[in-house]
């Protein structure tokens, strides 16, 4: 929907990132009906160039996801207490993503020739 010369931002979630294997469904990115559809850095990157435009830049990006996925995980809802515990794992989250090189979510920049 760009026009030519547009740039073009996306970030979804990573398909690929470290906590989708701990926390299996539990993971907060398994967020039907919103997410749809899943993408990999590189399923990702073939979509857009698909699309006709022009990949400047992938940037991996670290989304707080702990505290949402643990209450999915206990089967509770979300509130005060898993914001807070997402809140003081985020760090423990993004060395996890950090040394593994999986990140949580995938931020495209693109433009439009």
């Amino acid at each position: 929907m760009a026009r030519p010369g547009g740039t073009v931002v996306i970030e979804v979630p990573n398909i690929d990132c470290f906590w989708t294997k701990l926390l299996g469904k539990a993971w907060d990115a398994w967020y039907l009906p919103f997410h749809r559809t899943h993408f990999s850095r590189a399923s990702l990157e073939a979509a857009i160039t698909r699309s006709g435009l022009q990949l400047v830049r992938t940037i991996d990006a670290c989304v707080p996801t702990m505290g949402r996925s643990l209450s999915n995980a206990f089967g509770a809802s979300n509130g005060l207490p898993f914001l807070l515990a997402g809140i003081a794992l985020h760090p423990v989250q993004w060395v996890g993503e950090k040394l593994s090189k999986r990140p949580s979510a995938i931020r495209i920049i693109a433009r439009r020739p």
